[in-house]
C-alpha cells in the first residue's frame, strides 16, 4: 500500500465513521477497489480503527472525565445518574432468546 492509497482509505474511514453508515464496509470497498488484500490490509484496518477510538476519546475526554470524577464522589449526583443511564441502556439492548438447541445471547433492541 502506498501513501496515496493509505490517505484515501484514511479519509474514507474518518468521513464515514460518525455517519449512520458502515465505515468498515466503505473501507472494505475502498480496499477492494485498490486491490489490497491480506495482512497488510488487515493491519491498516486495525490501525485506522484504533485511531478512531483514540480520536473519540480525545474529543469526548471532558465528558468522560466529568463522569469518572462524579463516580468517585460516591453520591447520587448528576454524573452518577448519567453513568447509570448508560449502563441501563446497554443492558436494555441485550435480550435472551431461545435458539433451536440452546439459549443464546443476542444484541438488539428489546421487544416488548
Amino acid at each position: 500500500m502506498n501513501w496515496f492509497e493509505a490517505l484515501i482509505l484514511g479519509l474514507v474511514q474518518g468521513l464515514t465513521e460518525y455517519l449512520p453508515v458502515s465505515s468498515s464496509g466503505h473501507l472494505a470497498i475502498g480496499s477492494h477497489l485498490f486491490g489490497l488484500e491480506g495482512a497488510e490490509n488487515l493491519a491498516f484496518t486495525v490501525l485506522v480503527h484504533v485511531a478512531t477510538v483514540m480520536s473519540t476519546l480525545v474529543i469526548l475526554w471532558s465528558e468522560i472525565d466529568w463522569i469518572v470524577r462524579g463516580l468517585f464522589k460516591c453520591e447520587l449526583n448528576a454524573e452518577t445518574k448519567y453513568a447509570l443511564n448508560i449502563v441501563v441502556e446497554c443492558f436494555s439492548r441485550i435480550k435472551w432468546r431461545k435458539s433451536s438447541d440452546r439459549d443464546c445471547l443476542s444484541w438488539g433492541a428489546c421487544s416488548l
